[in-house]
């Protein structure tokens, strides 16, 4: 048992009891809910227009708004507004990153509430992605900027790495921060268009084959730089990037506690009761002549479980991308990245902390409830009650932080192909598991250019499959006929 004792009142307890009571009845949650479904329908049904304007009443909610922006990027992206996907995507990361997460040990006021009244920090598979998103928009752009945004992704790993560890202190290691495979993945292909970066290429494509020794494209990549000989002569490569299925979300659940939670939650209450005591005792130097009315102990309720967020999966429909060139179909997709299965690690890595954080401001509440039953006056069986009561009511009122990216793809699924030199058109088709194909085709044309690399981008949805196409070059393309970047 740990005790929690509070010397003297203090105004900072004073205006946490005010302010949780009245944010366990402020309500406007279900109209998000309905909003954000309305989002969801939309988009799957490949109604952007419909879509656009259900996000657009979302991104500027004050706390929420980088969750909301980071849908409607991937709004843009399917409508090839690839200027504001790449604005939107980069503003939210940028403004995350110097959002640094809030260790246990500094826990606050403005904690306790819930989960939800804190600014968006993102999960941290949603922040490991959003370089690689940055990065795979440029390809279906310009390219420009598709490199530096790779070696962003890897700063960010070893941050996500070193932040996890700073603020959970619990017996987690960094392996359950898997590398991103995509990330090193785009690096390779890019530096080995160089014809002369083969180093740096190997190196990259070493990394990838590590992180997922399945993927079978690692190995031949790593055998065709170590020839340097990145395509046959008369030939270009074209790269098929597609964007597959329904991906994570997050969804309440019940998660139990344990001995190693509650011990280091009693440490950080400790800490706290520290801070508040001070805190008090430094307001009670500027008051004379008051009278000490001395404190009351709380022990460290016997929790169970708590409320947390926990990652959910939407069942698969796509299991790959075939692709036709020239009405033949010559080659299909290969995972290289799970993005779900990415994010049950990346949250398996973050549960502890989570459910930490759970356990202190439940914790705090019920400190703050036998306060205000102290300042009451009540006693017995009436303060018995009352405690009862308000703790449950506020208990049922908390609900975990489910606010996500979830517009994100299943998985990114590769294609490396090469072509003779020219015009080719490309069909592409979403398969489903019994093999199948699952919706209508998708049509373009592209042109290969001798010894370079062109980047195809495709979105592949349950209902739908369409390639990214630049929306400030359609009517340069309708007449030439690409859709297609090269470098």
């Amino acid at each position: 048992m740990v005790e929690l004792r509070i010397v003297r009142s203090s105004r900072w307890l004073s205006h946490l009891i005010a302010i949780a009571f009245l944010a366990s009845w402020i309500c406007g949650c279900s109209t998000k809910r309905d909003r954000r479904t309305e989002l969801h329908q939309a988009f799957e049904q490949n109604d952007l227009e419909a879509a656009t304007q259900a996000a657009s009443q979302l991104v500027d909610h004050r706390r929420d708004g980088e969750s909301y922006t980071l849908d409607s990027a991937m709004i843009h992206l399917a409508s090839g507004n690839l200027e504001a996907f790449d604005e939107a995507v980069r503003g939210t990361h940028r403004d995350l990153s110097v959002r640094r997460p809030q260790s246990l040990a500094s826990f606050s006021v403005t904690n306790t509430l819930d989960e939800r009244f804190r600014p968006f920090r993102g999960a941290g598979y949603e922040r490991a992605l959003m370089p690689v998103m940055l990065s795979i928009g440029s390809l279906a752009d310009d390219v420009v900027d598709a490199e530096s945004y790779s070696l962003i992704g890897m700063q960010d790993h070893r941050k996500l790495q070193k932040q996890n560890e700073e603020t959970s202190n619990l017996s987690l290691t960094s392996e359950h921060y898997a590398t991103v495979a995509a990330v090193p993945y785009l690096r390779g292909i890019l530096r080995e268009a160089t014809y002369r970066d083969y180093d740096d290429a190997t190196k990259a494509y070493d990394e990838v084959r590590r992180a997922r020794p399945t993927f079978q494209l690692a190995s031949a990549s790593l055998e065709r730089v170590k020839s340097g000989v990145p395509c046959a002569k008369g030939k270009g490569v074209l790269h098929v990037i597609a964007l597959v299925d329904r991906g994570p979300l997050l969804v309440e659940t019940s998660a139990p506690t344990t001995s190693e939670i509650m011990s280091h939650a009693s440490v950080l209450i400790q800490q706290l009761s520290n801070r508040i005591e001070n805190d008090s005792n430094n307001e009670d130097k500027n008051k004379e002549g008051e009278e000490d009315r001395g404190g009351f102990v709380l022990s460290l309720p016997n929790i169970i479980a708590v409320k947390i967020p926990t990652v959910e999966i939407p069942q698969p429909s796509i299991a790959t991308v075939a692709i036709r060139v020239n009405q033949t179909q010559i080659s299909n997709t290969v995972t290289l990245e799970d993005i779900g299965e990415l994010a049950i690690d990346y949250w398996e890595a973050e549960t502890p902390h989570a459910i930490t954080r759970a356990v202190v401001r439940r914790s705090v509440k019920e400190l703050s409830v036998a306060l205000a039953a102290d300042r009451m006056g009540l006693e017995g069986q009436s303060r018995a009650f009352f405690h009862a009561a308000a703790v449950n009511a506020w208990a049922a009122s908390e609900k975990a932080d489910t606010r996500c990216w979830s517009l994100l793809p299943r998985q990114i699924q590769v294609a490396r192909l090469e072509l003779p030199v020219g015009e080719h058109s490309i069909g592409l088709e979403s398969i489903g598991f019994d093999r199948l194909p699952l919706n209508t085709s998708s049509q373009t044309n592209v042109r290969i250019v001798d010894g370079r690399n062109s980047y195809l981008v495709v979105m592949a949805r349950p209902n739908w499959i369409k390639v990214i196409r630049p929306r400030s070059r359609s009517s340069e393309q309708a007449q030439s006929g690409l859709t297609t970047s090269s470098s």
